[in-house]
This record gives C-alpha cells, structure tokens and sequence, in this order.
C-alpha cells in the first residue's frame, strides 16, 4: 500500500529520480527538451526544493513522487511516469492543500493542460499568465490559485486510500 510521509534525507537520490523522469516527460509532451537539466545539477531548483516542505509517496521501498510546498507556493509536484493513472499526484496535491498555511497557489506551463485539469478538478483557478515562472523559466506560465471558500472544503489526503 501506497502512503504519504515527509521527505528524509535519504530520499534525495530518488526524489531526483523521479523529478528527472517527470520533468523529461513532460518536456517531451509539452516543452522543449534543450532546458532540461538533472535535478542534482540545477542548484537553484536544488535549494528552492531544500528549502521546502516536501512530502512523499512510497510503499515503503520506493519512491512513487513527491510534493514540495514553500510556504502557500507548491514548487513542485511530480509523479514517476510509470505510476501515472493510480491518482498519486491527486493525492500529493491534497497534502499540499492541507499542508498549506493559507491559499495554495502554483505556477504551471500553459502547454501542460493535463496537469491543469488536474488543479481544477481540486479547486485552482486559474489568475494571470506570465513569461517566465520565479525562478526565471520561461513559458508562458498561468499562476493558479486555490479557490476554496473555506478551510472545510479542504480534501483530506489522509483518509483517501491509494492502491
């Protein structure tokens, strides 16, 4: 069984892993391939995910994806390509909003309407388009914010089971 736990240390290796795995797919599908750059290579996105709080699903020897959340900012939010359609990445959101101390917001490529589906289904709106996200990437990037009308309508990632 599947469960979300904090980051530790020793989870570096394979939060790179699958950040690596997730950002190549999603570059393929909807970016461009020659900004690519191994997370244990990238010192900005390195720190900015050190500085975080990170969460984590894992069966107790794998790593499946992870969330990371800066304050109301989710930073990052990847999924193992080879577990998509088993709602991790719905579930590491969940956390996310829950984690979060006020209203959750996030930057997205606009290309990737997978991933904004997704936030939308779980409350996100979405607020501006902008040219390049805070850590200077390019896009277009929308900003979505989190849109619930109160702290009751926050999902409960602890209670939904994934299998």
């Amino acid at each position: 069984m599947l469960e979300i736990r904090p980051y530790r240390p020793e989870d570096w290796s394979a939060v790179c892993d699958v950040h690596d795995r997730a950002r190549l797919d999603e570059l393929v599908h909807y970016g461009d391939l020659s900004t690519f750059v191994p997370l244990g290579h990238n010192a900005d996105e390195s720190t900015s995910l050190h500085q975080a709080d990170v969460w984590v699903v894992w069966d107790g020897r794998q790593v499946f994806g992870f969330v990371a959340l800066d304050g109301n900012q989710i930073v990052d939010l990847c999924v193992d390509p080879d577990a998509n359609g088993r709602d991790i990445g719905r579930r590491l959101l969940r956390e996310a909003i829950q984690q979060a101390s006020g209203r959750p917001w996030v930057f997205l490529r606009e290309a990737n309407a997978k991933l904004a589906d997704l936030f939308e289904q779980e409350g996100f709106v979405p607020l501006d388009e902008v040219d390049a996200d805070p850590t200077g990437a390019a896009g277009p990037w929308v900003r979505f914010l989190w849109a619930a009308s109160s702290e009751s309508d926050a999902p409960n990632a602890s209670t939904d089971v994934l299998v």
